[in-house]
């Protein structure tokens, strides 16, 4: 197994955006260069050596977070800002369909006669992240309140 912390994000494909932006920026920040490719950080004439380098650091990690089938979308981008600009106009706006089928799937759980609590109960856990993050402007405590009425 890699040690290497991009290995953790889970790959983007085409109904995790919102999950995958939010790991990749956490690991870019880590590393240090999310100022850069977010356009937070002023990068002095002196640095320009340092920043190419830290491009090219932060547009390796971001191909290897996208699933092969997404790639030749983006494959023609060498500015990391370009490539999250494009994804996310592709993918960051939940469509109608893909809503419909986490909230369809997040109420159909039930638990299997075989199946332990501790095991459905993180079941309806990550279904309740799934949900969550398939919808960023729904705030947690509305998902909350729905579960316990």
């Amino acid at each position: 197994m890699s040690s290497d912390p991009s290995d953790t994000i889970p790959k983007l494909n085409a109904g995790n955006y919102h999950v995958w932006y939010a790991e990749l920026s956490y690991l870019l920040q880590e590393k240090s260069i999310w100022g850069l490719i977010n356009g937070t950080l002023d990068i002095p004439t002196s640095k320009a050596y340092e920043a190419a380098k830290d491009r090219e650091k932060a547009f390796g990690i971001i191909m290897r977070s996208i699933e092969p089938a997404l790639r030749a979308l983006v494959k023609d981008f060498t500015d990391p800002k370009n490539i999250l600009g494009t994804l996310k106009e592709l993918y960051g706006t939940a469509s109608a369909g893909s809503c419909f089928n986490v909230i369809k799937t997040f109420l159909s759980l039930s638990q299997l006669p075989d199946e332990h609590i501790p095991a459905f109960i993180t079941c309806v856990c990550d279904a309740q992240h799934t949900l969550i993050n398939s919808r960023p402007y729904m705030q947690l405590e509305w998902v909350q309140l729905y579960l316990h009425q």
